[in-house]
This record gives C-alpha cells, structure tokens and sequence, in this order.
C-alpha cells in the first residue's frame, strides 16, 4: 500500500481527528442537554407521582403520570449510556491526535517528548559498556534510539535497547525481522491504537518487577491446607447465626441467644483474620502498585488480539508473518486471563474501606477469599506469563522500529550475507541524521579484492567522523533488521566494534588513554577468538607522542590485517597511508579534502582515492582570533 509523505500522512490525520472531535464535542453537549431535560423531566413526575391523589382529584390521570416518569426514566438511563459511550470515544480520538501530534512534531525535530534512553549508557544490563553505544549514538538526545522510541511500556523500552545494542547473528532472523517491520509499518492503524494504549502513563520497571514479585510469592493457601476449609465452615456459621438472629428480631423474639453468638462469630473471625493482616496488607500494596499496569497491558492485549481474531468482521488486515500470527495467539490467551486477574484485584479493593474490611471481613472472610481467588489464578497461569511480558516487549519493540521505517520512506532495504566472503559495500551512503536535502552520499567497498582495511586521512571538520559514523550506524540498522540510509547497502553477518569516543574515568581511576587502550584490547580479543567484525577507529592514541601514535596505529592496523575482519579508521597522520604501500592488496587509502580560497574554508564533503593533502587548524585559530596571524609567521619562519 502506499503512502502519502510521513509529513503529509500525519496532517491528514490530524485534521480528520480534530473535526472528529469537534462533533463528538457537539454530540456530548446536546446529550448533556437532553440528559439534564430528562433527569428534570423525571423528577418532575416523581414528584407527581407521590401526590397522585391530589393530581387525579384535579383531572390529572393517575397512570399519566407513572408512565411519565417510566418513559423519563429509560430516556435519563439511555442518555446517560450514551453520553459515557460518546465520552469514551472522545478519549480515544484525543489519545489518537495527541499521537499523531506528536510524530509530526518528531518529524520537525521536537522530539524532545521522547524518553532518549541515555540511562543504558551506563547501564550493566546491557550490552553496551564495551560495545558502540556511545560512539554511533545509538542512545542520549537526539540519539537513534530516541528517534525510533515509540514504546508504550517498560519492558519494551528495554527490549527495544537490547535489540538496538545486540546485532542478530543470523540471516534467517534478520530476513524475519525485516518481514515483520515491513508488516508492520504498513499497518498504520494497529501502531497508531498500540501507541495510544500508554495514554498519559509514566513507564515504571519496577511497577513491572513489582507484578513479577507477585507472581513469584509462595501461596499463602499451599503452606495451611487447613485455611481453605475454616475460611468457608466459619462464615457459613456466622451467616446463619445472623440470619436466626434477624429472624428473631423480625418476630419480636425476646432475650435471644443467636445476635451474642453472632457478635461472638464474627470476634472470632476477626482474630483468626489478624493472624494473615501482615500477609494482606503486603499483598494490598503489591496489587495496588500493578493495578494500572495491568489496566494498560489488558488494553494492549486487547488491540493485538482484536487485529488478529477480530480482523475479519472489522475489516482490518490479519496478519500473515508466522511469527506475528503467533503474537496473535497469545494476546487471546493472556487478554482473557489477565482480565480475570483485574477483576479479582477490583474484588480486592472492594474491601479496602474500613466499612468494608469489618462488615466483609468480619463475616465472610472477604480478603482471604480473594488471596485465595488471586492464588488460584497465580496455579492456572502463573508458567505463562513470562511469555505473555515477552510477545509484549517484542511486539512494543517491533511497532516502534516500523514506525521509524515509515517515517523514512526514502530509506532501503539492505542485502545481508552469511556467506564466507566478508563484505561491506554501500553506494550513496549518509548518515541517517542528517536531512535528506544536506547530507552527501558517499560510497565504500570493503572487502578481499577492494582493501579490506580503508585508512581515511582529511582536515578537521571535513567530514571523517561523521562519515565513520555513517557506516557504523547504517551497519547496526542493517543487522538488527531495519532499512539503511543509502542507495545500495550490502553486509555480511558480523559483530560492529568501534573505537571512537573512549572517555577517561574518575570512578574506575582509569585515565583516557587506558580507556582507549581497554576498547582496543577488547576488540582485538573479539576478533582473535574468531568472531568476524567491522572494526570502525577514529582518531586512536590521542593520548600519546605523534612518533608513539603511528607506531602504535600502525602495529594496531597489521594486526587487523591478519584477522578476521573488515576495518575503516580516520586519521590526522597522512604517513598511515603508506600502508597502502606496503599492503597493496589489503590496503586502501581514501581521504576528505578542505580548501582554502580567499580567506574562506570550504568542504565538499566527497570521499576521494589516495592521502590528503591540506590542513586547516591554524587557518581556524587564525581565524577566530585564538593565534595572531603574524606571531604564527614569525614562528614558522624561525622553525625554518
């Protein structure tokens, strides 16, 4: 199906949602009116009603007015369903703008509604501390991860962070991934009602982890066997000691026995009870902790399923990927369940009032009826919900990768090998940050008859790093299945391994320089223990001598020649492009030029064959004002 521009496509809907809600806003006024005209109406005949005698001595017929205030009656009961109806559509079409609102605000570069994801820098559970996280920008403001970050919930928020941190290892699932995300993507509906089921919900994972603990209690039930039969023969007394006594009381029987013996009943209830209040008090803040958690899980459940089970009468599009099918599935299962598990922790919350916990409580037993209810859910299920949080954080993963492919519809689908030939290819390259109109497309070949190993040279600010980080970034996009930002993309299945951003560190009292020698030990192991990887190096050894630095760059790249690798790595020193030299066959220079013309610096941005040449750095201080123009003459006239 195709689409209109993202931009487009997102105005569109915003506009349709706006009138819609300009008529549901009518529609609840004139129903609020009628409402309000029908509850009068019927206050009107009851009060008639109750001088019936008056009215029908005056000429008003009786049965008049009875059925007056019946037919007001059923018209107040109708307007009111039909104003809450109406109300909850509004809801929903407000949640659909707001989402909608908000991609478009994303697509013009407000994104800064958009959790970012800058805490999995740092965080051990992830992939990322010897990994390229930082370097590529996979994560912080303005980061991939908050460009594609449309997730609804905790777990797959975090889901979407490992994916994007963790390439697949094989072609048979990235070729499923892309499948799914293709899917997806033209499912615009689906995405749009999955986003909005997060409404104005902070993510919490330990509201999360708070439901796992749950799950995990010992049941209270299990370890006294004896307490499923005292919690139903102790009520069953009581209630019919409070009914003999109610009897006695409706036919004045005197000094009876039976309204002591429920008082005593009911004392005896209560301290049977005290001797589980830690238990339900602990398992009360639990539950009330994951009540709203559940609220939006049952609600995301509820749309995966509709899509699938439901497509047919409603018209939408079923889905055909196996493994989506199978989502399918299991949001049937868990929307069922979990519903059962809301309703009992509603039950729950019944006797939460202090009348409540004493009338219920002290008679039946209330709050140990429902842990047992809870308890038994907890047996049914228990096993299954582990798969249930996991189609979850897939499938909340997957819509906001499919969302990112339909918001750069310009972008291709990359071709993935598994072969023994290890390539890296790609023609009008860019970096996907940069705007369609400004970025310059380059193209690279890395392999055995190119130069497996390309040493790009270039003045400051000419583009190196950010070219570096176009190929790691689109390298990551191909592996975790999702299309690349270039005209042509080819890859091999392989890990990415960068060295561009190490910084030193007051905590672990590890300098800069250790730090970057740490990140190179690491991918030199990777590679020596056989895993085949992109290596991308930018700027190595900053923290040495300049004679220390290219004898340290030029043992680092002889050592990535003999290895199982692909390598690209941007350099100052123009006298690493002797290797190309040494190592014809292995070795590739490329390099990005800057000029200087009538006192203006330019760059072009073009990727070019062989060593470069020009240099810009005084030129720069020179012009801001940090060196005088003549002090530097002076200076290079006396060097020479």
């Amino acid at each position: 199906m195709q689409f209109p521009s993202p931009n487009d496509f997102y105005t569109a809907k915003i506009l349709r949602y706006h009138a819609d809600l300009k008529r549901l806003t009518k529609q609840i006024a004139r129903i609020s009116l009628a409402r309000l005209v029908s509850f009068i109406a019927m206050a009107g005949f009851g009060i008639y009603s109750l001088y019936g005698d008056y009215y029908a001595a005056n000429g008003v017929p009786h049965i008049g007015l009875n059925i007056g205030l019946l037919i007001s009656s059923a018209a107040f009961i109708l307007l009111v369903t039909i104003h809450a109806r109406l109300f909850g559509a509004k809801e929903r079409i407000e949640s659909l703008h707001r989402v909608n609102d908000e991609e478009l605000r994303a697509l013009q570069g407000d994104r800064a509604h958009i959790p970012h994801g800058g805490e999995f820098l740092s965080d051990t559970s992830l992939p990322t501390s010897q990994a390229y996280s930082l370097d590529l920008d996979i994560f912080g403001h303005a980061s991939l991860f908050q460009r594609m970050n449309r997730t609804g919930t905790a777990l797959g928020y975090k889901r979407l962070a490992e994916w994007l941190t963790t390439p697949l290892t094989r072609k048979e699932e990235i070729d499923a991934r892309q499948r799914m995300i293709q899917e997806l993507s033209a499912a615009t509906s689906f995405r749009e009602e999955w986003q909005s089921a997060k409404r104005e919900r902070n993510m919490s994972l330990g509201e999360h982890e708070g439901l796992r603990v749950w799950l995990q209690k010992e049941n209270l039930f299990s370890t006294h066997l004896a307490l499923s039969a005292v919690i139903w023969i102790l009520p069953v007394i009581t209630l019919i000691c409070a009914g003999v006594a109610f009897w006695n009381v409706f036919n004045d029987v005197e000094n009876s026995p039976w309204t002591k013996l429920v008082w005593g009943c009911m004392i005896v209830q209560f301290l049977f009870f005290a001797l589980f209040l830690r238990r339900i008090t602990t398992e009360a803040a639990l539950l009330k902790r994951v009540a709203g958690l559940l609220g939006v899980y049952v609600r995301l459940f509820r749309i995966l399923r509709e899509h699938g089970v439901s497509a047919s009468s409603s018209g939408a599009v079923p889905f055909h990927e196996p493994e989506l099918a199978s989502m399918v599935a299991v949001s049937d299962r868990a929307w069922k369940s979990i519903r059962e598990l809301a309703s009992a922790m509603n039950y729950f919350e019944m006797g939460q009032s202090m009348v409540g916990a004493v009338l219920l409580n002290g008679t039946v037993f209330w709050h140990l009826h429902c842990v047992r209810i809870l308890e038994q859910w907890r047996n049914r299920h228990g096993q299954e919900v582990e798969e249930w949080f996991d189609v979850l954080a897939r499938m909340d993963a997957l819509c906001s990768m499919a969302g990112f492919v339909f918001n750069n519809p310009t972008y291709i689908q990359p071709l993935v090998h598994e072969s023994d030939d290890f390539v890296f290819r790609a023609s009008g390259l860019a970096h996907p940050f940069l705007d369609g109109g400004e970025a310059v497309r380059n193209t690279i070949t890395l392999d055995k008859t190119m130069g497996a190993l390309v040493v790009i040279t270039g003045a400051n600010m000419a583009g190196k790093s950010t070219f570096l980080r176009a190929i790691g970034i689109n390298a990551v996009l191909a592996l975790v299945g999702l299309p690349v930002c270039a005209s042509s993309f080819e890859v091999s299945v392989c890990e990415v391994l960068t060295s561009m951003r190490a910084s030193d560190s007051l905590e672990k009292q590890e300098s800069y320089f250790y730090a970057e020698l740490k990140r190179l030990q690491f991918i030199v192991e990777r590679l020596r223990n056989g895993h085949r990887a992109l290596v991308i190096l930018d700027e190595i050894l900053r923290g040495t001598n300049s004679a220390d630095k290219k004898s340290g760059t030029v043992g680092l790249l002889q050592q990535l020649i003999s290895l199982p690798t692909l390598a690209v790595i941007a350099t100052h020193d123009t006298e690493i492009g002797a290797l190309e030299t040494e190592y014809p066959a292995l070795v590739r220079n490329y390099c990005f030029e800057g000029e200087i013309q009538q006192g203006e610096l330019s760059f072009d941005y073009t990727l070019r064959r062989g060593v470069a040449h020009n240099k810009n750095a005084t030129f720069l201080m020179q012009q801001m004002g940090i060196v005088r123009e003549e002090l530097s003459a002076n200076f290079s006239s006396r060097k020479a």
